[in-house]
C-alpha cells in the first residue's frame, strides 16, 4: 500500500486501501490568495481494527464514556510512498457496527492550504487591538515618536485637515497615524498565521501609516466612567470665622464633609482619611460643586469657595466661586461647575474656602443640607494632557480582508505556502518571487505522444488595465477628480488587440491624499481639508495609505502650540506623502503620475506603484509572442512535495512558467495536465527623476 496516515502523535490508521485523491495546483492561488479554493476535503471509510480501535479510543461502545472527542479536530498526514502530501486534520463522521460486530469508521480527512481569508472571515479592523500603544497626548510623546523606530505603533505626521493656518500647529491639531505593518502584524496573529519576507521588513514597507482619518479620537464611553468620583454629606458642616478681617487661607481652610459618602468612585480615587481625590488618569475634567444653604451665627462674612490642586508640592487654585455677602437671615446656596482644566496623574483635588469677617463678631459658617462634590472627566480627547486609546484611532467599518487584499494588490504580492508549516506564507512582490526560482528540467517528465498546445497571448484577459485608488469627497480629491475624470494618481494602460473588448481594474480601499504647499514656506504635507473650505471642522475621510519620511527640514520654520506645554519653535517638521520626499522624490505610491500636483516643482519621479510592481507582469502577457502552452507530463509525489512555482521549467528546448496543475492523483499511473506560460522576459523597470514636471 502507498498510502500511510498518521494521526498527530497517536500512529497510523490501518487502511483497507489507498486514499484515492486528486489536487490541483495553481500560481493564481498565490497571485490572488482571497480567491483561491483553500481546503481539500476527502471523506473515506477505514476498518474497525485493533489499532484503529485503539486510536479512537473504543468509541464505538454506545454504553461507555470515550475519551476520545469528535468535537476537537486531530490533526493527521497523509503520505504517499512515505512522502508527505497533505497535513491537515482528521474529523470522526459515523462508526457503523454490523449484526457481526464488523466495525467501521467513516472520516473525512481535511487539509487547510495556508488561507488567511478565510481565517480572518468578515472581522474588521476595529476587531484588532492596540491598547499597548495607547498614550498620554502631549507634546512631547509627538515628538519623541517623529524619531522613534518605524514600523510598530504610532507616529504624528504633519497632515493639513484644515484646521490651521499652516504656520502654527497646535498640539491638538496633530493625530497619530498606526504603522501598516503593526495592522498587518496583528491580522496574521489573530488569524494563527506567520510570515516570512524582505519586503514586509524592509525599511520602506515600515515606513508606510495608516493616518488618522475619522473624529471622536480620545477615549471610549466606558474609559471615561471609571475616572468619575462622586461624593456627598448630608452631616451639619461648621467653619471657623477669622477673628480679623483678613482673607483666609484655602489651603488651610480645607472643606470638611464629615461623614462623607462616596457615591460612585470605581477606581478608588477619593481619599477619606484626607478627603481629597488622588488622580489616577491624565485627562481633561471638570468639577461640580452644590451645597445646601450657608448661614453665619452673626455678623456678615464675605466667602469664596475654590477648587484647589496639589501638585509636587505646589497648591493652585483652579477655579473659585465668590458668594454674596453671608448673614444669619441670607443663607446662600453654592452651585458651580468649573472650566475644563487637565489633571495629571497623583494630583490631589479637595475644596476649600476663602472667608473673612466683613462686620459684626461672627465665629461660625454653618452648612445646612447636603454637600455635593462631582469630579468628572470630558471626552476631550484631543486636549493636550488626555489620555488617548488608540483603538478609537482605527478606521471605522474597514474589513481586515479587504486591507491585507489592498496591500497584495499595490505592490503585487505572491503569497505561497511555506512547505512544512501550512500556517506560514511567504510573500514577496512578483518580480522578486520569480527571481528567487531556479530552473528545473521537466524534459524527461513530458508525455511527448501528446503534442504541446499552444494558446497565443492566453494569459490575456483585458483590453484595458485600470489601476486606481478609491474616490473620496475631500477637497483636492474632489477638485482633481472633477478636472481629470478619474482619482488622483491613476494608471490606465492600453493594449493592441482586437479581439478583446473588457476592462480589467484593479482598485484600492484605500483613497489618494494630495499634497499641498498653503504655507508660504518649503513644507509640503498632505492634506484632507474639508469640502466646504471654509469649515475647520474635522470631517471624516475614506482609509488613506501614506509614506512616513521622517524630519524634512523647513524654511522657514513653524510653530508648534500647546495649551499646556507653551509655544516651541521648529526648524525640522515630521513628513508623510504620497512621495518618499517632496522634492527630488526617488518613489510615488500613486499608481501613476499626477497629471496635476498642488505644490509648486520642477522635478517629480515615474517610479510609481505601477511601474515598479505591475509594468514587468502586464509587459509579459501582452507581449504578442507570450502564449499558454498545455501538455501532459508524469509528476510523481516528490515533484508536488518540491513543486514552486518561483522556478521556471525547462521543456524541450523552451523555457516556460508553470501556471497550473490539474488533477493530481498519485495514486494512479495517470499523466497530469500541466499549463505554462512562455516566458517572454520583459525588463525590470528602472525609476528616472523628471526635471521638466508641471
Amino acid at each position: 500500500m502507498r498510502t500511510r496516515l498518521e494521526l498527530g502523535t497517536s500512529g497510523s490508521i490501518d487502511l483497507s486501501d489507498d486514499v484515492p485523491y486528486s489536487l490541483n495546483f495553481a500560481i493564481a492561488d498565490i497571485r490572488t490568495p482571497d480567491k483561491r479554493d483553500a481546503s481539500y476535503s476527502k471523506t473515506i471509510k477505514i476498518p474497525g481494527s485493533k489499532q484503529n480501535n485503539i486510536l479512537f479510543a473504543h468509541i464505538f461502545e454506545i454504553d461507555i464514556d470515550c475519551n476520545f472527542d469528535p468535537n476537537i479536530k486531530t490533526p493527521c498526514i497523509l503520505y504517499i510512498d512515505e512522502i508527505q502530501q497533505l497535513k491537515g486534520f482528521l474529523q470522526l463522521l459515523k462508526v457503523y457496527t454490523d449484526d457481526e460486530l464488523k466495525i467501521q469508521y467513516e472520516v473525512t480527512i481535511k487539509g487547510a492550504i495556508g488561507d488567511i481569508f478565510t481565517s480572518i472571515g468578515d472581522n474588521e479592523l476595529t476587531d484588532l487591538s492596540l491598547t499597548e500603544f495607547d498614550h498620554n497626548y502631549t507634546k512631547t510623546n509627538q515628538r519623541a515618536s517623529w524619531t522613534a523606530p518605524v514600523g510598530s505603533g504610532y507616529v504624528y505626521p504633519m497632515i493639513d485637515y484644515g484646521q490651521n493656518n499652516g504656520i502654527t500647529y497646535n498640539v491638538d491639531e496633530l493625530y497619530p497615524a498606526v504603522y501598516v505593518k503593526t495592522y498587518l502584524d496583528k491580522i496574521f496573529a489573530s488569524a494563527g498565521f506567520a510570515y516570512t519576507s524582505n519586503f514586509l521588513i524592509s525599511d520602506f514597507f515600515k515606513r508606510l501609516i495608516i493616518p488618522y482619518t475619522g473624529v471622536g479620537i480620545g477615549l471610549y464611553e466606558v474609559d471615561l466612567a471609571v475616572r468619575v468620583v462622586s461624593c456627598y454629606s448630608t452631616n451639619q458642616t461648621i467653619y471657623t470665622v477669622p477673628s480679623s478681617g483678613a482673607w483666609t487661607d484655602p489651603i488651610v481652610e480645607v472643606i470638611k464633609i464629615d461623614g462623607v459618602n462616596v457615591g460612585f468612585d470605581p477606581s478608588g480615587q477619593m481619599n477619606l482619611a484626607t478627603e481629597r481625590i488622588v488622580c489616577e488618569f491624565n485627562g481633561v475634567f471638570n468639577v461640580e460643586f452644590e451645597n445646601g444653604s450657608i448661614q453665619t451665627d452673626t455678623g456678615i462674612v464675605q466667602c469664596a469657595i475654590w477648587l484647589m490642586r496639589y501638585r509636587a508640592g505646589v497648591y493652585t487654585r483652579v477655579h473659585g466661586f465668590a458668594t454674596p455677602n453671608i448673614t444669619t437671615t441670607a443663607s446662600f446656596f453654592g452651585r458651580w461647575t468649573t472650566s475644563n482644566f487637565i489633571a495629571e496623574v497623583g494630583d490631589e483635588y479637595f475644596l476649600g474656602y476663602e472667608m473673612r469677617k466683613f462686620s459684626g463678631s461672627p465665629t461660625q459658617l454653618i452648612s445646612y443640607g447636603a454637600i455635593e462634590f462631582f469630579f468628572r472627566p470630558l471626552n476631550a480627547g484631543l486636549s493636550e494632557g488626555a489620555d488617548i486609546s488608540m483603538n478609537t484611532a482605527i478606521p471605522l467599518k474597514v474589513k481586515q480582508k479587504d486591507f491585507l487584499t489592498s496591500i497584495i494588490q499595490m505592490f503585487n504580492l505572491y503569497l505561497d505556502v511555506d512547505k512544512n508549516n501550512s500556517r506560514k506564507l511567504n510573500i514577496e512582490p512578483r518580480n522578486d518571487f520569480y527571481s528567487s526560482g531556479t530552473t528545473i528540467d521537466w524534459t524527461d517528465k513530458w508525455d511527448v505522444s501528446r503534442e504541446l498546445v499552444q494558446e497565443p497571448m492566453g494569459a490575456l484577459d483585458a483590453k484595458k488595465y485600470i489601476f486606481a485608488y478609491k474616490d473620496d469627497k475631500d477637497y483636492y480629491n474632489d477638485l482633481y477628480k472633477k478636472s481629470y475624470l478619474e482619482s488622483y494618481g491613476t494608471q490606465t494602460y492600453d493594449i493592441t488587440n482586437d479581439f478583446l473588448t473588457q476592462t480589467k481594474e484593479t482598485k484600492l480601499i484605500f483613497s489618494p491624499t494630495p499634497l499641498y504647499d498653503g504655507s508660504g514656506s518649503n513644507r509640503i504635507v498632505s492634506v484632507m481639508i474639508p469640502p466646504e473650505l471654509t469649515t475647520v471642522a474635522l470631517k471624516g475621510n475614506n482609509i488613506r495609505i501614506l509614506y512616513y519620511g521622517g524630519l524634512i527640514n523647513s524654511s522657514p520654520g513653524w510653530s508648534y502650540v500647546g495649551d499646556v506645554s507653551g509655544l516651541t519653535a521648529e526648524s525640522s517638521y515630521p513628513y508623510a506623502g504620497h512621495l518618499n520626499t517632496p522634492y527630488a522624490p526617488t518613489f510615488d505610491l500613486s499608481f501613476g503620475v499626477p497629471k496635476e500636483v498642488y505644490y509648486a516643482t520642477t522635478t517629480y519621479t515615474n517610479n510609481h506603484l505601477f511601474n515598479k510592481y505591475h509594468r514587468q507582469f502586464i509587459e509579459e502577457i501582452t507581449d504578442k509572442d507570450s502564449k499558454i502552452i498545455t501538455g501532459w507530463f508524469y509528476l510523481t509525489p516528490l515533484d508536488i512535495l518540491t513543486l514552486d512555482f518561483r522556478n521556471q521549467f525547462f521543456v524541450d528546448g523552451h523555457l516556460l512558467r508553470l501556471n497550473k496543475v490539474y488533477d493530481y492523483n498519485p495514486i494512479t499511473s495517470e499523466m497530469t495536465k500541466c499549463e505554462f506560460i512562455k516566458i517572454k522576459q520583459a525588463s525590470q523597470f528602472t525609476g528616472t527623476v523628471m526635471t521638466s514636471y508641471g
